[in-house]
C-alpha cells in the first residue's frame, strides 16, 4: 500500500538510469606536465600507462569468464591482457611480451574513492593507484599534475564520460618489506600518470520511464557516487531535469568549508542563490535546478541548510553509502520516499526508504522490499501502477461495502413500513453471497490504469473524498 502514496523517487545512475557496464572510451597521459591529446587504444598510450591499466584492478578469472567489478572489467578487456591460471603471486598478467606479477592488493573503498596494486614486472617494482580524479589529485605529487587537470577532467565529466586516474610510482624496497607498509604509505609520494576514459550510455527506456514518473506527479531525483558533471548530463539526457533549466552546482573542499555555487554552463559563480531559485517559467514552476558534491551535502545537512534547499536539488554527487541512507531519510522527513538501486552500496537507501526496488539479483534485492530482474526503470513505473491500483480498490471495496449497507438498510425499512414484506433469511443469505461477494471480486480485479494519473489515490480512509462518496449515499 505504501507504494501507491509514492511522492519522491530516488535513483542511483550507474546500472539504474545507465547501463550497468561502461564501454572504454579512451586515455589520456602526461608529457612534460601537460596533457597528451586523447587516445581511442592502449597499443597508442606509453607502456607504463598500458601496463597500469593491465594491472591495476580486482579482475579474476574463473574458468575463462571475467569476475568483478564491471569498470574493472572492461577496463582489463581493453588492456588486452591474459591472466595466468596459476600463479605463486596474487595474480599474474600477461600483456604482448611483459609479465607482470600482482604482489600485493588494496581493494577498491567507497570511502577512499581508490584502490592500488603493487606489481613486479621483472627487477622493477610500481605501485599504480586508481581512483577518482578527485582523489588522485589529492595523493598525487603537485608538479606532476598539469594545469589544467581540473578543467579537462571537469569537460570530460561534462560530457558524460566516467573519469579514473592513474598515479604510479617505483619503490626500491624489498618486496617483504613491502608487504608490511599501510595502504596509505604505499600509495603515498605517487606522480600523476594519465586518465583512463569509459562512458556511461543510458537505457534506451529510461527517458520514458522517468516522463512517465513525471507524468504520475512523482518527484524524480538522483543520488549518485559519480561525479557532479556526469550526473548533471545525465539527468538532462533521461529527462530528470527539463530542458532549458538552469542548474547551478553547490561543491566545498571539505564538509567544513562553506558552499560555493557556480553556473554548470557558464561557470559563473552565484551570489544570489534565492533570487535564482524564485524565478518561475511560464509554466509556473522554477527555471533554476541544483546539483551538490559529496561534501557540499555534509556542509549543508551540519548546518541545517539542506531543509531549505533539499526539494530544490536534483542531483546528489560523489555521494558515499551512508550519505545516500541520510538523503534518503531527508527525503522521508516531507514525502513519502522510494528508492532504486542496483549496487551494495545502494543497500542502505534501499533498506531505509519508504519503499526500495533493487534493479540487481545481486545484495542489493536481499534487503530490498521488492526486486526486479528485468533492471529497467520501467519496473519503477509498474511498481507505482500496480499499487495505486491495489491502493485505489481496497477504498473503493470500503466504500462500497459502507453503501452497500446503507442501502440495504433502506430496502429493509421500505419492504416492511412500506409493503409489509419481509425478506427471508435464505434471500438475505443470497442477496449476501451474490451481489456484495460479487461487487467485490469486480472491484478487486479491476486492472491498474495504463499510464500513472496525475493524482494519486486516497489513502485517507476517513479523509473528504471517502466521507463524501460514503455520506452521499
Amino acid at each position: 500500500m505504501t507504494a501507491g502514496k509514492v511522492q519522491v523517487f530516488c535513483f542511483d545512475k550507474t546500472g539504474t538510469l545507465t547501463k550497468a557496464g561502461l564501454e572504454f572510451f579512451g586515455v589520456q597521459t602526461t608529457v612534460a606536465g601537460s596533457f597528451t591529446p586523447m587516445v581511442y587504444s592502449l597499443n597508442e598510450t606509453t607502456d607504463l600507462f598500458a601496463k597500469a591499466v593491465t594491472t591495476c584492478h580486482a579482475v579474476t578469472d574463473l574458468n575463462g569468464t571475467l569476475i568483478g567489478n564491471p569498470v574493472d572489467v572492461e577496463q582489463f578487456r581493453a588492456s588486452g591482457g591474459v591472466i595466468a591460471p596459476e600463479s605463486e603471486y596474487l595474480d599474474t598478467i600477461q600483456a604482448g611480451n611483459a609479465v607482470m606479477h600482482i604482489v600485493r592488493r588494496f581493494q577498491f573503498v567507497h570511502a577512499r574513492a581508490s584502490m592500488s596494486v603493487a606489481v613486479l614486472d621483472g627487477s622493477d617494482v610500481h605501485v599504480f593507484v586508481k581512483g577518482s580524479f578527485e582523489r588522485i589529485k589529492e595523493i598525487s605529487r603537485p608538479e606532476s599534475l598539469p594545469a589544467d587537470y581540473d578543467k579537462v577532467c571537469a569537460d570530460l565529466a561534462r560530457e558524460g564520460c566516467y573519469v579514473l586516474a592513474i598515479a604510479h610510482k617505483r619503490v626500491d624496497v624489498p618486496i617483504e618489506q613491502l608487504h608490511e607498509q599501510a595502504q596509505d604509505e604505499v600509495e603515498s609520494g605517487c606522480e600523476f600518470a594519465g586518465l583512463l576514459v569509459f562512458k556511461n550510455m543510458l537505457k534506451p527506456d529510461t527517458a520514458d520511464a522517468i516522463a512517465e514518473l513525471k507524468h504520475g506527479s512523482t518527484r524524480t531525483v538522483m543520488i549518485t557516487g559519480d561525479t557532479a558533471l556526469t550526473g548533471v548530463y545525465i539527468a538532462r539526457k533521461c529527462g530528470l531535469m527539463p530542458s532549458g533549466t538552469r542548474v547551478i552546482l553547490g561543491e566545498s573542499a571539505s564538509p567544513n568549508d562553506p558552499v560555493c555555487w557556480i553556473d554548470v554552463d557558464t561557470q559563473e559563480p552565484v551570489t544570489d542563490l534565492a533570487g535564482a531559485l524564485s524565478e518561475l517559467g511560464s509554466d509556473g514552476f522554477p527555471t533554476t535546478e541544483l546539483a551538490v558534491g559529496g561534501t557540499a551535502f555534509q556542509y549543508l545537512c551540519s548546518t541545517g541548510e539542506i531543509d531549505a534547499l533539499l526539494l530544490n536539488i536534483r542531483v546528489f554527487a560523489r555521494m558515499r553509502p551512508m550519505d545516500k541512507v541520510e538523503c534518503v531519510q531527508l527525503h522521508m522527513r516531507y514525502a513519502v520516499t522510494a528508492m532504486c538501486g542496483d549496487g551494495g552500496n545502494d543497500c542502505g537507501a534501499l533498506r531505509a526508504a519508504h519503499v526500495g526496488i533493487a534493479l540487481s539479483d545481486a545484495e542489493a534485492s536481499i534487503v530490498s522490499p521488492f526486486s526486479s530482474s528485468d533492471r529497467s526503470v520501467n519496473s519503477c513505473v509498474e511498481l507505482l501502477r500496480e499499487s495505486r491500483a491495489g491502493l485505489a480498490t481496497s477504498f473503493a471495496n470500503f466504500a462500497a461495502l459502507i453503501c452497500y449497507g446503507q442501502v440495504m438498510s433502506g430496502i429493509v425499512r421500505m419492504s416492511i413500513f412500506y409493503f409489509s414484506v419481509s425478506l427471508t433469511e435464505n434471500l438475505w443469505m443470497l442477496i449476501d453471497g451474490g451481489i456484495a461477494t460479487g461487487m467485490a471480486l469486480t472491484i478487486s480485479l479491476s486492472g491498474p490504469a495504463k499510464r500513472l494519473a496525475r493524482y494519486r489515490p486516497t489513502s485517507r480512509i476517513l479523509g473528504p473524498q471517502m466521507l463524501a462518496a460514503v455520506g452521499g449515499t
